[in-house]
């Protein structure tokens, strides 16, 4: 069976509910061309990170820092979609917004933190909509004995 290459998560979720630990400033605008961030508990989840000015430029820093601001898939219901966007969120003086980059977490990093929370159907792609990059991954669904 071949695989299937997919740039976004099928389907598109028609909202998503931002979750950010902290952040200063107007969040970023969702992925997938969506209007506006939903309020609605229902809706699938993008997860905006917290990454300290010392997270490195590589990108490639700790990755349970970064699984530990993902949920648990046990409060999730299951096969809701959760949505990892690339960069940090702001950080908090404005002359470090207007001269330096915000930390960003490479896909394989964030993937791995979502694996590692037990995330399953995990995969990453470009949105061409946000021009971001995006990682994602699915609670999984409860199997009954």
């Amino acid at each position: 069976m071949a695989a299937v290459l997919r740039q976004v998560p099928f389907p598109l979720p028609h909202a998503l509910r931002l979750r950010c630990v902290r952040s200063f400033g107007r969040p970023p605008a969702p992925p997938f061309g969506l209007p506006a961030w939903s309020d609605a508990p229902e809706a699938s989840l993008g997860v905006l990170l917290d990454l300290p000015s010392s997270w490195p430029s590589s990108g490639f820093g700790d990755v349970e820092w970064i699984a530990g601001q993902l949920p648990e898939t046990s409060s999730l219901s299951g096969g809701q979609l959760v949505v990892v966007l690339a960069r940090g969120a702001p950080q908090t003086a404005l002359i470090h917004r207007l001269l330096a980059r915000r930390p960003w977490a490479p896909n394989a990093v964030r993937a791995t933190a979502l694996l590692s929370r037990g995330y399953v159907r995990i995969g990453a792609g470009f949105d061409a909509r946000s021009r971001g990059d995006v990682v994602w991954g699915y609670a999984p669904s409860v199997q009954s004995p």
